[in-house]
C-alpha cells in the first residue's frame, strides 16, 4: 500500500495523517524492476481505476482504522476527505447550486462529471476501505487485491462498505455530520480539523463557510443527501449485477 501511494500521496500533508512510506521498501522494490501504475481498468464497471488513490484510501484505513460508531484519520484518507473537498467545491459553486443536496445528487459518484467525488473517487474510496478490511482480517495485500477483483468484490463493493455506516442512510448521515464538524479532543483531531480546513479552502477559497458554520438545516439536507446516494450506488449495483459479472468475465478472459 505504502509503495503504491508513495509517487502521490507522500507529502507532508498525508505524512502527517496517515505517515510516511517505508523509504527501504520503496527503494527495494524500485531496484526490483517494479512500477506503480497510473489507472487500471475495473473488470466490473469497465472504469479505469486510479491505484494510487485506492492504495492511499487502503493504508489510511489500515493505520488508522475508525472505532465502531466514529470516524478516525483513515476516513479522511479516503471517502471523509472526499467529502470535505466536495463540499468546498459546493460553496465555491454556492451561486449555481443553492442546494446541497442538489450539487449531491449532480456531482458524487457520476460518470463523466468533473468533480473531486466522482464515479471513480467512490469506487477507490469503497475499495480501498474493502481491501484495508481484508488486510486487516489475515490476507497479505496480494490476495486482498486478486481476491476482490478476480472474485465477487465488485458485485457488492457499495452493498458491503455501506456497513461503515451501519447500512442506514441515517447513520451514513451521522457519519458525515461528524467528519465534517466534530473537533476530537486529541492529536488526531487537531490533524483532523487542521486537514478539514485545508481540503475545504483548497477548493472553496479562503473565506468559504465552514460546515460547522452552515445553518443547522443545510448541514443536514447536505448530510443525508451523502447517506442517499451512497444507499442509491448500493441499489445499482444490484439492479446492474448481471452486466457487472458479463464485463468481469470479458475483461478478465484471456486474450
Amino acid at each position: 500500500m505504502e509503495y503504491l501511494r508513495s509517487a502521490r500521496y507522500d507529502d507532508a500533508p498525508w505524512r502527517s495523517l496517515i505517515g510516511p512510506s517505508n523509504p527501504g521498501f520503496i527503494a527495494y522494490a524500485n531496484d526490483h524492476n517494479m512500477g506503480i501504475w497510473t489507472e487500471f481498468k475495473d473488470p466490473f464497471t469497465g472504469q479505469d481505476l486510479g491505484p494510487e488513490h485506492m492504495m492511499a484510501t487502503a493504508n489510511g484505513q489500515y493505520l488508522r482504522p475508525n472505532p465502531q460508531g466514529d470516524i478516525s484519520l483513515g476516513d479522511v484518507a479516503g471517502w471523509g476527505g472526499d467529502l470535505m473537498t466536495l463540499y468546498g467545491e459546493w460553496r465555491r459553486d454556492h451561486d449555481s447550486y443553492a442546494s446541497g443536496a442538489t450539487y449531491i445528487g449532480d456531482k458524487m459518484g457520476k460518470i463523466g462529471v468533473a468533480s473531486t467525488f466522482g464515479f471513480t473517487d467512490l469506487v477507490e474510496d469503497a475499495d480501498g476501505y474493502l481491501l484495508a478490511q481484508a488486510v486487516r482480517g489475515g490476507k497479505t495485500i496480494v490476495e486482498a487485491v486478486h481476491d476482490h477483483y478476480v472474485g465477487s468484490g465488485g458485485l457488492t463493493r457499495f452493498r458491503d462498505v455501506s456497513q461503515r455506516f451501519g447500512g442506514t442512510i441515517s447513520e451514513a448521515a451521522a457519519q458525515a455530520k461528524k467528519i465534517l464538524t466534530d473537533s476530537p479532543a486529541s492529536t488526531d483531531g487537531a490533524i483532523l480539523v487542521a486537514g478539514r480546513a485545508t481540503l475545504i479552502t483548497r477548493y472553496g477559497g479562503l473565506l468559504t463557510l465552514l460546515p460547522v458554520n452552515l445553518p443547522s438545516g443545510q448541514l443536514d439536507d447536505w448530510c443525508n443527501a451523502f447517506g442517499d446516494n451512497l444507499v442509491q450506488h448500493a441499489s445499482t449495483e444490484t439492479l446492474r449485477r448481471a452486466e457487472y459479472r458479463a464485463n468481469q468475465q470479458r475483461l478478465l478472459s484471456p486474450h
